[in-house]
């Protein structure tokens, strides 16, 4: 590469915006996340989801405000239960999710319609966190689901292996229907061969 070249780069890499580059930072923080919790509780796995919200450009806004999109939801929900102790030690309270907000580092701000939706989602039973650190999501997660319901992971051991069951028939379906084409396309090779 020459010297030029490298300027060039150089240059188109300093013309990205702070913006550009928090968000890739942070997206870069969030697969490592849910990489991460994926290979820990792979059972779990398709529990936790990203709910997209931030479109960079006005008329995808646009349309995904139509669509229902909603400025501030967490980047991640973990849609599992948890049940904890009240302070008083006797009663017990539920805890319908946790809501994951990430940020970059200790410069990541958590902006007015995030913390909007942090009070919506705590007033209706949510657990909401923010994690700015694979280590923090690594620790909030695991304190998390210490607190799932009794019976609930064996509850979720039989979805999964119904799921499995779900995906493999349809497997065999699509598998069936690709053997039936390739047969097809065989005999009317077969076919045209004949006529000649």
């Amino acid at each position: 590469m020459t010297a030029e070249e490298y300027r060039a780069i150089a240059a188109a890499a300093s013309t990205v915006s702070s913006t550009t580059r928090r968000r890739q930072q942070e997206s870069t923080l969030q697969s490592r996340c849910v990489k991460w919790f994926r290979a820990r509780y792979p059972i779990l796995g398709d529990y936790m989801t990203h709910i997209p919200n931030e479109e960079p450009d006005r008329t995808r806004r646009k349309i995904g405000a139509a669509m229902g999109v909603v400025a501030g939801y967490p980047d991640l929900m973990l849609f599992i239960p948890a049940r904890y102790r009240a302070e008083d030690g006797e009663e017990f309270y539920e805890v319908h999710g946790l809501a994951i907000e990430l940020k970059n580092g200790r410069r990541g701000r958590h902006g007015i319609h995030q913390r909007i939706c942090q009070m919506r989602m705590e007033v209706c039973g949510y657990r909401y966190t923010l994690v700015r650190t694979l280590d923090e999501f690594e620790t909030v997660v695991t304190d998390y689901l210490k607190h799932m319901p009794k019976g609930l992971p064996d509850r979720i051991g039989k979805v999964s292996a119904e799921a499995d069951k779900i995906r493999l028939e349809d497997w065999k379906k699509q598998e069936a229907k690709s053997v039936a084409k390739a047969r097809k396309e065989l005999q009317e090779l077969i076919d045209a061969q004949k006529r000649k």
